[in-house]
């Protein structure tokens, strides 16, 4: 029936906007400040470890420490940020709304039958073949949001290009033409 053909569509594609929404709205902007929360940590703890010595000896731990400790304070808060938004779309995306959508196929179906546009044997081949036509349009959602992720680590790494970004280093213009090591 075309009824339920074209059901089935507005749900799969409201069920993708939806999911696109999340992610685009929620997720990827969490996820881009995770990865500049973790490129701090990430430089904290390599200037940790080479001044380890200097450290040390002007006895300033506790105070690298400290900023150690900040750093790693807000990335736990930013990953769970990232993780709650993550499990609100992998609940309601992957699980409840596909089942919504399934439940109200059935009444529109069973209404369908009652009024004689759609047969039991249509129904019967509806019920083996509905929750993969809506997984579908869930497993294209899924897609986009891997596109997302890309699209983030792919400007990460565009970003170490960038010469507005990390200007390229100049060592002065005085060359020494004849050393000989005095």
């Amino acid at each position: 029936s075309y009824i339920i053909g074209g059901f089935i569509l507005l749900c799969g594609v409201l069920m993708y906007l939806f999911a696109s929404y999340i992610v685009k709205k929620h997720s990827t902007p969490a996820n881009r400040l995770l990865s500049k929360i973790d490129d701090k940590n990430i430089s904290q703890s390599n200037e940790f470890v080479k001044g380890i010595r200097d450290i040390k000896n002007l006895n300033i731990a506790s105070y690298f420490l400290q900023k150690f400790k900040a750093i790693s304070l807000n990335k736990r808060n930013a990953e769970q940020k990232s993780k709650t938004i993550d499990n609100f779309d992998e609940e309601f995306t992957y699980g409840l709304a596909p089942y919504i959508a399934e439940v109200l196929l059935y009444a529109l179906s069973i209404y369908l039958i009652i009024n004689g546009q759609l047969t039991v044997g249509e129904f019967s081949v509806l019920l083996i073949y509905d929750f993969d036509m809506f997984y579908t349009f869930v497993s294209i959602s899924r897609i986009k949001k891997s596109i997302y992720a890309m699209e983030i680590n792919a400007k990460r790494v565009a970003e170490l290009f960038d010469p507005e970004i990390y200007p390229k280093e100049s060592f002065g213009d005085q060359t020494l033409p004849n050393a000989q090591g005095e």
